[in-house]
């Protein structure tokens, strides 16, 4: 994706960036383990992207309706200590962030791709999904990533983002 001036507009403000889990930080399968465990994957290259905005001073957020060992130690892996679990309101979620990161909601960007999404997307400053996300979803947000979700769509915004900040 190119960037062009509305949309640099709209991510140089972004200091904070907030994700769901399922569909966006993974494809949305899982499998059970035979243990009594559920499992994801996550993409490496989504991670490397979260890293970098983290050097670059960026808040980074986790909200899920999911509640999970994998996804802890996942955001354990990263740095990630705002990691909301089992969050049935994810825009209480997101104002108990904004609120700790004392950030506007216009330098919060937010990714999603369901139903509960929604929400947040209205208060969101930048509102991102996936290209296999629901349809009201991508409805709703400023922007749709090419990568899905789980296959290098956090690592499209993360670039997106950094290269807004260094122009």
């Amino acid at each position: 994706m190119k960037l062009n001036l509305e949309l640099i507009k709209m991510l140089k403000p972004i200091r904070g960036v907030i994700f769901d889990c399922d569909g966006v930080l993974t494809n949305g399968q899982v499998f059970y383990s035979g243990n009594g465990e559920w499992c994801r994957f996550f993409n490496i290259k989504d991670g490397m992207g979260i890293k970098l905005l983290q050097k670059q001073e960026f808040k980074i957020g986790i909200i899920t309706n999911s509640n999970s060992e994998d996804i802890r130690e996942r955001a354990k892996s990263l740095g990630i200590e705002d990691l909301y679990e089992g969050a049935s309101d994810k825009l209480a979620c997101f104002e108990t962030l904004q609120k700790k990161w004392q950030l506007s909601a216009h330098e919060i960007a937010y990714m999603g791709d369901d139903y509960q999404d929604i929400p947040v997307f209205k208060k969101a400053g930048l509102a991102v999904s996936v290209p296999n996300a629901i349809d009201p979803v991508k409805e709703a947000v400023h922007l749709v990533t090419q990568d899905s979700g789980g296959m290098g769509a956090v690592r499209e915004l993360c670039e997106l983002l950094l290269a807004a900040r260094s122009r």
